[in-house]
């Protein structure tokens, strides 16, 4: 567990450095030290996510590419973690209302449950 307020802070000073990696990058590394995932073996698991966004996928990359996602991201993510610990778990639905939060944010249609826990059981 983090100090109060140290989680939000790490991650407004790394949505302050980030540089915004290639769109069409197939590689994610969301845990430090760990192997990056190829998302491509996911995609069969998000057709129908992908399918019901896709008319928004140029307003996205805009949004990916000015930052405003993230930083809305991290607005969400500071509400969902309620209890301020610096991260969101499985056991009390945090993580998949975070994700969902943000997809509808966006304008989007959210994934299941099931897939987004697929990519982190990878």
């Amino acid at each position: 567990v983090l100090p109060p307020g140290r989680g939000i802070r790490l991650a407004q000073e790394w949505i302050n450095s980030y540089q915004v990696p290639l769109l069409s990058q197939t590689r994610l590394a969301y845990t430090p030290g760990a192997p990056p995932l190829d998302i491509t073996n996911f995609s069969g698991h998000f057709t129908h996510t992908a399918d019901a966004n896709a008319n928004n996928i140029q307003r996205i990359k805009s949004s990916l590419e000015n930052m405003s996602l993230l930083k809305g991201a991290l607005e969400i993510f500071q509400h969902c973690d309620r209890e301020r610990k610096g991260y969101l778990t499985w056991e009390h639905g945090e993580v998949y209302v975070f994700i969902s939060k943000v997809f509808e944010q966006q304008g989007l249609v959210p994934p299941a449950q099931e897939q987004i826990r697929s990519l982190f059981q990878a």
